[in-house]
Formats: structure tokens, sequence, C-alpha cells
């Protein structure tokens, strides 16, 4: 992997973690032990999940009842 892509990757995930951070501390006054461990092991668990699928290319196809690969939005849109 490249050393720019790299970089990118390791920024979005900062980023991520941040958001994430900030919303568990507004959220929970006072957490408890286990919360305290929990929450960042299933948080690294699923960061690491979406980047070996993402750096594998791995993908699902979203396919509608007549067979295309659009994705509708509920504002009339849609996905392709």
């Amino acid at each position: 992997m490249p050393f720019l892509e790299l970089l990118a990757l390791a920024v979005t995930l900062a980023i991520d973690a941040l958001a994430v951070s900030i919303a568990t501390g507004i959220t929970l006054v006072k957490p408890s032990f286990s919360q305290l461990l929990r929450m960042p092991l299933a948080f690294g668990l699923f960061q690491a999940i979406m980047s070996v699928t993402g750096g594998l290319g791995l993908s699902v196809d979203i396919l509608s009842s007549d067979g295309s690969t659009e994705l509708p939005l509920p504002c009339g849109l849609s996905l392709v």
C-alpha cells in the first residue's frame, strides 16, 4: 500500500475514533469499568474488520426486486 493511501486511512480512522470518543464522553456520565473495556475493544475490532474488507476490495451487491443494483433513496434519487 502506498504511503499516501496508508496515511489517508490512518487519518480517517483517527477522525472516526475521535467522533466516537466525543459522543461517548457526552452520553456516558460515569462509565463502569466493563464499559471502559468493552467499548474500545469493540470499536477496534470493527475498525479492523472494515479496513481489511476495504483493503481486499470486498463489496456487497444490493439487488432490488427487478434484479438491478440501484439502491433507491427516500428522496426519490437512487445510488448506482
